[in-house]
């Protein structure tokens, strides 16, 4: 029995130890999706152009979206600074890629930890992405130092013209 409870109380403490995180959240209202591993996050909002929350995946032809990720920790850090890479995939209904980045952190020389808690990530939705059209805007965030912390987002955003009749 004495073996038993402290085989228990070792594995509670080991497993309160560990800095493990993993989850996957989707916003209802606008089909936003994001997964998270090793990362602790908040939240991941999808904003306007004006930075106002999206309430939906429509947007007009020409605008920004951002994904930011809020409250982001477990960040590598070397000397005060993290190293965090990003991939950017815009995909049309077919699946063709319209838009593509491997990282668009890629000539940053680490970020001070300070400023690196709520990053986000921007694709304006112009040509080639064009008016009456659905694409799928997937990012893979991830830290350099450590590339099993990662959060991944995914949205289908609808576009409309920005013309007014």
């Amino acid at each position: 029995m004495k073996n038993a409870v402290s085989i228990l109380i070792l594995t509670t403490i080991f497993c309160i130890s560990c800095n493990f995180s993993k989850g996957v959240k989707k916003d209802l209202k606008t089909g936003l999706t994001y997964s998270y591993n090793g990362f602790k996050v908040e939240n991941v909002v999808a904003l306007d152009s004006y930075q106002k929350a999206l309430s939906t995946n429509k947007m007009t032809e020409g605008s920004g979206l951002y994904l930011l990720m809020s409250n982001v920790e477990n960040y590598t850090t070397v000397d005060g600074k993290v190293f965090f890479g990003c991939s950017l995939k815009v995909t049309d209904a077919e699946g063709n890629v319209v838009f593509s980045n491997d990282d668009l952190y890629k000539d940053t020389g680490g970020i001070d930890i300070n400023n690196a808690h709520n990053p986000i990530v921007s694709v304006r939705l112009a040509n080639p992405i064009v008016a009456g059209k659905t694409y799928m805007v997937e990012t893979h965030f991830y830290d350099k130092k450590k590339p099993e912390n990662v959060i991944d987002t995914k949205i289908e955003v609808e576009l409309t013209s920005s013309l007014v009749n």
